[in-house]
């Protein structure tokens, strides 16, 4: 195996950590998994003034501290895989944070980022926004970050110098031009397509799809075939 850390990432519902724990399983490595409860939630999606700090902070410094403890324990000398990219935390912090706040967040991710590994392959995931919001509803959760858009695919490859090697991207959902857009701006990213209509795979595989499944692709399934992609397969 070429990696021997890999993050998946993506919005919000749409599979992270079930693939994390499929792949995890097949390729008998360790995870790392996001701890999503935050006990300043509340109050930020009540709108008490900084809030949006403190929460921002506590999802930072708890990230921070799973990957540090996860490398201390030499851990990472054995396949990892977690659910989640550090520098996205930033993308939050951008679209939350005023001007004042930013810059202490930003002086404090800057520090923290030194001690933390970078990727050896990055997984990106997207689906439809309904589909999102049905599984969300299904979950139950009273409280949530909110989502990035599957935009954030290319600033998730530019940021930090993440590798993304690996994206998996809903031709039906996005387009096939999509494919080729990514292929255009990260020629080393390996696209996987996900698509209903036999004549939507061919297109992507076309526009510079590695793979090109049908919709009804399990999660299982899905993981087999990126882990023989990602190892160059």
């Amino acid at each position: 195996m070429a990696f021997h850390y890999l993050a998946i990432e993506g919005p919000i519902g749409v599979g992270k950590t079930r693939l994390a724990e499929r792949l995890a399983s097949k390729l008998e490595a360790t995870t790392i998994l996001e701890d999503t409860e935050n006990p300043f939630l509340g109050d930020f999606y009540a709108g008490r003034p900084g809030s949006a700090l403190q929460a921002q902070l506590f999802y930072l410094l708890n990230r921070h501290r799973q990957m540090t403890g996860k490398r201390q324990a030499d851990l990472f000398l054995q396949t990892t895989i977690c659910d989640y990219v550090f520098d996205k935390d930033k993308i939050f912090a951008y679209l939350n944070l005023d001007d004042n706040e930013l810059f202490i967040y930003q002086r404090l991710f800057d520090l923290l980022a030194q001690d933390v590994p970078t990727p050896d392959l990055v997984i990106y995931l997207q689906t439809p926004s309904d589909v999102l919001l049905e599984r969300l509803h299904a979950r139950e959760r009273d409280q949530d970050r909110p989502q990035a858009t599957p935009d954030q695919t290319f600033a998730l490859a530019a940021s930090r110098g993440t590798d993304v090697s690996v994206v998996v991207v809903d031709a039906d959902a996005y387009g096939v031009g999509f494919v080729g857009d990514l292929r255009t701006v990260f020629p080393s990213v390996r696209v996987i397509a996900i698509a209903t209509h036999p004549s939507t795979r061919a297109r992507a595989l076309r526009a510079g799809a590695v793979r090109a499944l049908p919709r009804s692709t399990t999660t299982k399934q899905l993981a087999k075939v990126i882990a023989t992609v990602a190892s160059g397969r």
